[in-house]
Formats: C-alpha cells, structure tokens, sequence
C-alpha cells in the first residue's frame, strides 16, 4: 500500500526543490572564496576586499 500524498507533502516537496534551485542560480557569476574552512561565493567586485581580509580564492 502506497501511502497517500498530501497537500503539505506537495508544499514542502516543492519549497524544497525552489531553495534546491534559488542556491544553484545564486552562485551564477560569484567567485567561490575560502578562509579557515569556510567557503562562500562573493560578487567579482568585492573579491579584493576579501582578499584584504584573508580570503582566498578557492
């Protein structure tokens, strides 16, 4: 027996798969930098103010 989808499950399957696809569109054009272990993507113009504060590219 299957179990019955919801419209809750609905909702959480699609807001899972929009954050799924807003975090994939948000790196498109940043740098990925890195510092300490950590890891962010940054617009290309604040990439020497990273720089200046210890970031490298990754």
């Amino acid at each position: 027996m299957s179990k019955k989808t919801t419209k809750a499950d609905e909702a959480e399957t699609e807001a899972q798969v929009t954050e799924a696809a807003a975090a994939e569109e948000s790196t498109e054009g940043l740098v990925k930098m890195h510092k300490n272990g950590e890891h962010l993507h940054v617009h290309p113009t604040t990439v020497e103010a990273h720089k200046a504060a210890g970031w490298q590219h990754a």
